[in-house]
């Protein structure tokens, strides 16, 4: 991140060049964020982020705002929260957020996720995908077909997650939670992101450590690009389930991200049944 500019201001600008019009605005009328935390996103290293800063912050994990939707009934979940974000008292309160990332990098992320330590923290065991789901698909592409097509088997505790990505956001009537969403889809999207924000609250990047911001890849599973892991029949049939969610959050499998916004307005979004669209 080049921070050379000659003051706070410059700086403060060159980051907000990338955000929605109203995104200061908005900021500033909130004394706190609620991050709606989506699996396999890059929330964890937002949540170290911002805790280590002088803003309050709430994170209540991988929750759901639409009480019709069963989030967690799968025993082999790893990551197990029920409720509402909603049910927080600041929820309505707070700047609100979420992360989203390309569809096909999550979803190769989603496969290769790792949990547990059975040395470190017994009585865990190695929990295999999210929700132990490498265990019912022995390689990537059997999954991403089970993914696709809904008459292949898929763990019921995770079905929303193959209905529509993605889905936690969003009230019963469609109508999206979030303010604005993050995108990540590169190594340096999420980072600016989150310095975007706290200097929208007041803090100058400068004053940021190196530790903060530092990503590293967590999964010892997956070691390569995820666009080395699909043929390219997955990648055309998941287009078309995607077709929507691509457009709007401006993203496609080769390039990553398709414009140089970094942060989404999120208020003018709707999801109907498998899509999403602008209002």
């Amino acid at each position: 991140m080049n921070l050379t500019a000659k003051s706070e201001k410059e700086i403060r600008d060159s980051f907000f060049k990338h955000c929605p019009e109203n995104f200061l605005e908005k900021c500033i009328s909130k004394n706190s964020i609620s991050d709606m935390h989506i699996p396999k996103t890059g929330g964890t290293f937002l949540k170290k982020f911002f805790e280590n800063l002088p803003i309050d912050y709430i994170n209540n994990g991988h929750q759901k705002c639409n009480p019709k939707i069963d989030l967690y009934p799968d025993p082999t979940d790893s990551v197990p929260k029920f409720g509402l974000y909603q049910d927080d008292d600041s929820f309505e309160k707070s700047l609100k957020i979420c992360v989203v990332r390309n569809p096909f990098e999550w979803l190769v992320s989603y496969y290769f996720h790792e949990q547990g330590d059975l040395l470190k923290d017994p009585p865990w065991t190695v929990t295999k995908g999210v929700g132990g789901i490498r265990g019912f698909y022995k390689n990537f592409e059997e999954f991403c077909l089970a993914y696709i097509n809904e008459e292949k088997y898929w763990p019921p505790g995770l079905s929303e997650f193959r209905r529509f990505y993605p889905f936690q956001i969003f009230y019963e009537n469609g109508n999206c939670a979030a303010d604005f969403i993050i995108k990540n889809s590169s190594k340096n999207e999420l980072t600016t992101a989150a310095v975007t924000i706290a200097a929208a609250y007041g803090i100058d990047p400068r004053r940021i450590g190196d530790s903060l911001i530092k990503r590293k890849n967590t999964s010892k599973a997956k070691k390569k690009d995820y666009r080395h892991y699909y043929p390219d029949h997955l990648v055309d049939s998941l287009n078309k389930k995607w077709e929507s969610i691509l457009n709007v959050l401006e993203y496609d499998f080769y390039s990553g991200s398709t414009s140089d916004k970094i942060i989404l307005d999120a208020s003018n979004l709707k999801r109907e049944g498998t899509s999403l669209l602008r209002i």
